[in-house]
């Protein structure tokens, strides 16, 4: 990332950097919404919800970034602003998530990994393009980190679901074994653990954003 000092700096780059993302941000959600259709998994329904918080994230980053070019307000307190919002979308995200995963636990679905499997790649090579031109290209503020936990976040969702969905293809006997000594009827009961395991961690880093946007 490019340091920017003290003086305002000229942030068209960071605009278009934005766009661009936000660009892959929309088709990663229309492919991973119509894969958890035809996986009924909410591991990748999660994937999905936090690539539309993403999405909204990015929106946000580009208005930040409006703000600061027209001076509308100081860029500290622009990018304060962008910080907060960015951690509550992180954390309605990680409570809708946890929420549908209690509920799951009582009755698990079917869940077809062969689409969960494929969309889950997409949704990964996505997110690790998008890391890529954020560290390259983007500005050291609290508005690219927010950015890059959003993102980062998402490429674990990313990498759990493809882990999960080789597991609900291949069915290998010593999962389902270790599945068992664990009490767990069924192995798609993997699912909402996995989606509740990682919505915690959204909690936390969406602690960590909060946090650091009042110290800005």
């Amino acid at each position: 990332m490019h340091g920017h000092g003290e003086n305002h700096y000229d942030c068209r780059g960071d605009v278009l950097l934005y766009r661009k993302i936000l660009g892959i941000g929309i088709a990663i959600i229309l492919i991973q919404a119509y894969g958890s259709y035809l996986s009924n998994s909410l591991a990748l329904l999660s994937d999905t919800l936090h690539a539309i918080f993403d999405t909204a994230g990015i929106g946000l980053a580009l208005l930040t970034e409006f703000a600061v070019r027209m001076r509308i307000h100081s860029e500290q307190h622009m990018r304060a602003i962008n910080g907060r919002i960015s951690a509550l979308l992180l954390l309605g995200m990680a409570i809708m998530v946890i929420l549908e995963a209690l509920d799951r636990f009582s009755a698990v679905p079917i869940i077809h990994g062969g689409s969960m499997l494929v969309c889950a790649l997409l949704g990964m090579a996505g997110n690790v393009y998008c890391l890529y031109l954020v560290i390259r290209d983007s500005h050291e503020n609290i508005t690219s980190r927010a950015l890059i936990r959003h993102i980062a976040v998402d490429l674990s969702q990313s990498f759990a679901v493809i882990v999960s969905s080789i597991v609900f293809l291949w069915r290998p006997s010593f999962v389902i074994d270790f599945c068992a000594k664990l009490g767990m009827t069924k192995i798609e009961m993997i699912d909402p653990i996995l989606s509740f395991l990682l919505a915690c961690w959204a909690l936390v880093l969406a602690g960590k954003t909060w946090y650091e946007s009042r110290a800005e």
